[in-house]
């Protein structure tokens, strides 16, 4: 979480009439919201900074509460603009992604994880997507 994002996430709390903010979300469902509500803000940034920072690394917490699907796309390194993440970027969970550039990519050993080396169920979400097209 950046500071910058913050702010902007402070001040839509305010213009919304929210001021209590002493009290962390107590629900499920708040907690949702608010983990949508990063990501889109997220999604913006990755957005605004692909070219410099083309590839998106998904990575989960890994502890008890963690999912198998989440468990299971942990490390997956696609490009930014991969149809992958209209399906896999994480949105209700806590896993995040990391924005990468070529020469993170190569300092850190990673490469673009191919077609191939997929979870079939991420396949099977692609290639339905690409037939309703």
């Amino acid at each position: 979480m950046t500071i910058r994002w913050l702010e902007h996430f402070l001040l839509n709390v305010l213009k919304q009439g929210n001021t209590n903010l002493t009290d962390p979300p107590k629900t499920e469902v708040e907690r949702i919201k608010l983990r949508l509500q990063y990501s889109d803000e997220r999604w913006k940034r990755i957005q605004r900074v692909k070219a410099m920072r083309p590839y998106l690394r998904r990575v989960a917490i890994k502890d008890n509460k963690t999912s198998h699907e989440c468990l299971e796309l942990h490390g997956i390194v696609r490009l930014a603009d991969d149809p992958f993440w209209l399906h896999f970027y994480p949105k209700k969970c806590r896993c995040t992604v990391q924005q990468l550039s070529k020469r993170d990519m190569d300092r850190r050993g990673l490469r673009l994880t191919k077609d191939d080396d997929l979870p079939k169920r991420c396949i099977d979400a692609l290639h339905k997507n690409s037939k309703t097209k």
